[in-house]
């Protein structure tokens, strides 16, 4: 009998988001998973239901994507006076 090999593969994606959609996004992650979930299915399931698993951990994320925000604002705060980019 011939060993079978089990291959496993696990992919990740860099993307880059500018401050607005990071925002956006960590808006949306404020309302909770479950929340959120809720929402969506009321829609329905067949697209959402497959990735339940991984969207649980991309909310779970959340803290690192809050993280980085709070360093632009700190940013943001030591090279302007009112704390707010210039045009706002």
């Amino acid at each position: 009998m011939v060993p079978v090999a089990k291959v496993d593969m696990d992919f990740t994606i860099n993307m880059s988001l500018t401050e607005g959609e990071a925002r956006a996004l960590e808006a949306v992650m404020g309302y909770g998973f479950e929340a959120f979930l809720d929402c969506l299915y009321k829609m329905g399931k067949h697209y959402l239901e497959p990735h339940e698993k991984d969207l649980q951990k991309l909310f779970n994320s959340r803290g690192q994507l809050i993280s980085q925000l709070n360093r632009i604002d700190a940013a943001r705060k030591a090279f302007f006076e009112d704390g707010q980019k210039p045009g706002s």
